[in-house]
């Protein structure tokens, strides 16, 4: 007995199936992709709000106890008011400065233009300058 072998196997996909699935998958790709870059993009607003708000609170903390506002942030780290290990960068890798006069201290950092005001909404006494927020306490 002899069986007959098929020569049309369907056992894969057609290449016009999987041009299709490609095509599908390219789409829903490039229209989330940009939901998911605002979302981190709003996240590295909030932990530059949140790292100032700490710097500020560790300045006060300072004053408190030595009656003067801290010469630098690495004052601030060696004295304990901040962790030695924490990087005086924001998430768009630009440095916090500190300033102080006898009656306030400042702290303020570069952020692209339309991220300033989601940082500056928490912090108290704000300023928006360009591309640099400052946030002072007295």
């Amino acid at each position: 007995m002899r069986r007959n072998i098929s020569i049309n196997n369907k056992k894969g996909f057609s290449l016009i199936e999987l041009c299709i699935a490609l095509g599908i998958l390219v789409i829903l790709t490039s229209s989330i992709t940009p939901v998911f870059i605002k979302r981190i993009q709003v996240k590295a607003g909030e932990k530059t709000a949140l790292e100032m708000s700490v710097i500020l609170q560790a300045a006060s903390a300072y004053f408190v106890a030595n009656n003067a506002w801290p010469g630098s942030l690495t004052a601030l780290q060696n004295e304990g008011y901040l962790d030695s290990s924490w990087v005086t960068n924001n998430p768009w890798q630009n440095a916090y400065d500190i300033s102080s006069t006898a009656n306030s201290l400042t702290v303020s950092t570069d952020v692209p233009q339309e991220w300033t005001r989601l940082v500056a909404r928490d912090l108290p006494s704000t300023s928006i300058s360009a591309n640099t927020v400052r946030s002072s306490v007295p």
